[in-house]
Formats: C-alpha cells, structure tokens, sequence
C-alpha cells in the first residue's frame, strides 16, 4: 500500500507538470493580447487522494474569492495570483494551475498524508505529515492514524519552526518536542506489520515513558524512553507471537514492561494472582 501511494504520488509529479508545460505552448500560440481575454468559465478542481478529505473543492473556491469573478470565471492574468494562494494552504503539499484550453482552467491539489496525530495538555490537535510537516485538524473529517496523547506539552506554534530531521538531530529540541518520539515509535513499528497493525495509540505518563495502547486486550505496553527502542520492540514483537497470540492470555495482564535488559515484566490482574 505505501509502495502503491508512492508510485501514484511520483506519476502526480512527473504528469502534472508535463501537462502544464504542454497546455502553457499551446497557450503561446494566442496573441498575448487574447491570453489577456481569457475567462475560462469551466474551473475543474482535482483533489488527491481522494479517501482524504482535509480539502473539499468548495474550500478551494472560497479560498480563491476575490481572484476568480462572480461568475467562477477565472482570468489568464490570475492563474499566477491563484497559484501563489493555494501553496500557503495549510492542508496542500502540492498545488498546480493550468490552462489547457482557453475556456478551461484545472486546478490540481494534493493534500497532505497524515502520518500520526498528537494532542497536548491544552486539548489542541495537530497532525503531522510524512515528511514531518504539521498541520491542523478540520471539523468534516478526521483521518485514521496512530494518535499520540498524554502528558505533551507542545507548544505546536513553536515546533512549525522546525523540520523534523532538525529535532532528531538536536538533542535539546528532541528533550523539548515530543513529536520526536512520536516519530522514532512510529518509525520502528511500522517494521513489523504485527505491531504496526495492532498499535495505535501512544500516550506519555507524567514520567515522560512511552506508553503503548494495543488494540486488543486491556493491557498496556509500558516502553519507557525510547533508548533500545527496537530491542524492546523486537522483545514485544516475540512475545505477542509466542506466547500472548497463542494462549487465552489476553486479558490476564494489566502491564507489559519492555524497559528491561533482556527480558519482559507483565503485571496480572488482582483478580487473577494466586
């Protein structure tokens, strides 16, 4: 599937372009005067993908008022202006306007692919991107991703100053942002399909550990700091398979801790120790 989005994401860079470099000649072939003239009445909007929904073509629309005329006719003169609006969309990583005919002008807008979601202690959302890029939620619609929660004290308008490979490079910002570790845990799990697929949810205790809430059972996977990060995950991994996946110990365990060396600590439930 991630192979799949970006095969269709590469074909999105190397057609859209090419399309609009072809329509721009054909454009040429006008006096500049009647490229001045044109109105193109038909405005098609093209929003991918489409099992997104942060953008909807009347949110285009509304963004462009005061470019395009009453009448949704958008000049030849605008397409520039049309452009330079929508690449400040926070919801849009790429944006392209074209006129392929002199009565048609296509506006292209592919949203941004949330890879996780984040809330801190104030209840504000953001999502963030696969190329670590944040951007804010909407009120139609609400993506499937991992969401991380607890005690996170971001400050979301500050961490838009910097890339992502910028705070994993730099131990203070990564002390300070916990997108970091969002990022690391999310990273790591999605190389195993198991956890990927059973973990969804990351919350921090007031101890700054990472806790993982699987989508089966009633436990929780208490990884600590995210140092060994993929041994502790790999430990996860085996004993999900070996021995949790293959027995009717799903509900026996309230913690599994993987913070230590070799080995993995469950907690039973009052009800069930002996």
């Amino acid at each position: 599937m991630k192979h799949k989005k970006h095969i269709i994401k590469k074909i999105f860079r190397i057609v859209v372009p090419v399309v609009a470099l072809t329509a721009h000649f054909l454009l040429l072939s006008f006096s500049s005067d009647k490229l001045r003239e044109c109105k193109p009445k038909i405005v098609q909007i093209n929003i991918y993908p489409e099992y997104l929904r942060f953008v909807l073509p009347n949110d285009i629309h509304q963004q462009l008022k005061g470019i395009h005329e009453d009448n949704g006719a958008l000049p030849y003169g605008k397409i520039y202006n049309a452009h330079q609006k929508l690449i400040h969309n926070p919801w849009l990583s790429e944006t392209v306007v074209f006129m392929p005919h002199p009565e048609m002008a296509i506006i292209e807008c592919g949203q941004r692919r949330p890879f996780f979601r984040m809330q801190n202690s104030k209840g504000e959302h953001v999502y963030m991107d696969s190329s670590g890029k944040i951007f804010p939620p909407v009120k139609h619609f609400a993506a499937r991703v991992p969401m991380a929660s607890g005690y996170i004290h971001e400050n979301f308008s500050r961490m838009k100053e910097f890339s992502m490979a910028q705070i994993l490079n730099n131990p203070n910002l990564s002390a300070v942002f916990k997108a970091s570790d969002v990022w690391k845990v999310l990273t790591a799990l999605q190389q195993d399909s198991l956890l990927s697929e059973m973990i969804k949810n990351i919350y921090f205790d007031p101890h700054g550990n990472v806790v993982l809430i699987p989508s089966i059972g009633k436990h929780k996977v208490v990884v600590g700091k995210t140092h060994r990060l993929n041994e502790k995950l790999k430990k996860l991994s085996i004993f999900y398979k070996e021995a949790y996946l293959k027995t009717s110990s799903a509900d026996l365990y309230t913690h599994i801790q993987l913070q230590f060396k070799n080995q993995i600590v469950c907690s039973m439930k009052e009800s069930i120790k002996p």
